[in-house]
C-alpha cells in the first residue's frame, strides 16, 4: 500500500486537476509488443512518453488537420499519463483524457505500431478513473505527462467542430461523438 507522502502526492494531482477542469471522460491503456523493439525489451520510459505524444499529434490531426495548432494549440483534450514497468520488464501506459477521441483510430494506429490497446468510457466518479491512472505514477515515482486545456472544449470527432459546452447535456455529448466509441 502506497506510504501516506506517495497518497499526499496523488491528491494534489488531483486537486490541480479538477482546479483546471479536468474531468476525465475516457481511460486508456497502452501495452507493448517486445517483438516489435530490436532489443526485444521493448521500450524506454522516454520513448514510451515520446510513443504518447505521438498519439496526441494523430488524435488532434484526425479531428482538426495537419494545421490543428492554429485551431487550439497542443491539444484539443486534456491527459494525465502515467507510465508502470510491468512485472514482465516492459513498459505499459495508463492515461485519462477530458474529450471525446476517435477509440477506432486509437486502436489501429498504436496496435499497428507498438502493441496492444485498451479503450473505455469513464463512467461513474471521474476522479475514481484520475485516481487509478495516479496509482501508476506514485508506483513509479515519476512525474505524470499532464496537460489542461485552458479553456474547455468539446469537439465533435466527425467534424472536428467545437459544440459549445452548456448546449449539450451528457446523454447529448455521448450520442455527438460516434467515432468517439470503441469498435463492436
Amino acid at each position: 500500500s502506497p506510504s501516506f507522502p506517495d497518497v499526499s502526492l496523488a491528491d494534489g494531482i488531483v486537486q490541480l486537476a479538477v482546479s483546471q477542469g479536468f474531468i476525465p471522460v475516457s481511460q486508456l491503456t497502452m501495452t507493448y509488443d517486445r517483438g516489435r523493439f530490436e532489443s526485444g525489451t521493448g521500450p524506454t520510459r522516454n520513448q514510451v512518453q515520446i510513443h504518447w505524444q505521438q498519439v496526441v499529434k494523430k488524435l488532434n490531426q484526425y479531428v482538426g488537420g495537419k494545421r490543428y495548432y492554429r485551431k487550439w494549440g497542443h491539444s484539443y483534450f486534456g491527459y494525465v499519463l502515467g507510465v508502470e514497468l510491468h512485472k514482465d520488464g516492459v513498459f505499459h501506459a495508463h492515461a485519462v483524457v477530458d474529450n471525446w477521441i476517435c477509440f477506432q483510430l486509437f486502436h489501429d494506429w498504436w496496435q499497428s505500431k507498438y502493441g496492444y490497446a485498451h479503450t473505455k468510457i469513464v463512467k461513474g466518479d471521474p476522479v475514481v478513473s484520475l485516481r487509478y491512472v495516479l496509482k501508476y505514477v506514485v508506483k513509479s515515482d515519476q512525474i505524470p505527462a499532464m496537460f489542461f486545456q485552458k479553456r474547455r472544449r468539446i469537439v465533435d470527432p466527425k467534424t472536428g467542430r467545437t459544440i459549445p459546452e452548456d448546449t449539450l447535456t451528457l446523454g447529448d455529448a455521448v450520442k455527438v461523438p460516434s467515432g468517439a466509441f470503441p469498435p463492436g
